[in-house]
């Protein structure tokens, strides 16, 4: 098992989510870049599979989704995702006392695990910061 390769940053809005329950809410209904969060469709808060896509809609496979007050946990089904791993996205508090979203991926490799990794390493962090201002702006226009 790798290291995480995605790390926390800020989404690339100013603004933060306005309450803990308010991005709760969008988190939950936006929690894995599925052809519906890319054009910006909340998604159903309970589901416990998705499929995920490229922003230009391209399946890339299917994940599970584990989730809880302030967090979800999507993981890729074996043999159903081209990449092998998990992410885990949370609310935090940051250093003014804002709410935001933190992701943290890890990949688990497989006969192809090095390829994997650098692809999760070098295309994660944009996908789901994309992902963040996208359940930013459905949050926003909720208020």
């Amino acid at each position: 098992m790798h290291e995480p390769t995605h790390r926390p940053s800020p989404p690339t809005s100013y603004d933060a989510f306005a309450t803990w329950g308010q991005a709760n809410d969008a988190l939950q209904r936006f929690n894995a870049p599925t052809r519906r969060a890319w054009r910006g469709e909340p998604g159903d808060p309970r589901s416990t599979r998705e499929t995920v896509t490229s922003s230009g809609g391209i399946p890339a496979g299917n994940v599970t989704v584990r989730r809880g007050e302030g967090w979800v946990r999507n993981t890729t089904v074996d043999g159903q995702h081209v990449l092998v791993g998990s992410i885990t996205r949370r609310i935090i508090r940051d250093e003014r006392g804002q709410f935001r979203i933190l992701t943290e991926g890890v990949g688990q490799g497989g006969i192809f695990g090095d390829v994997r990794h650098a692809a999760n390493a070098a295309g994660g962090p944009g996908i789901f910061a994309s992902m963040d201002d996208i359940t930013l702006r459905y949050a926003q226009q909720q208020r």
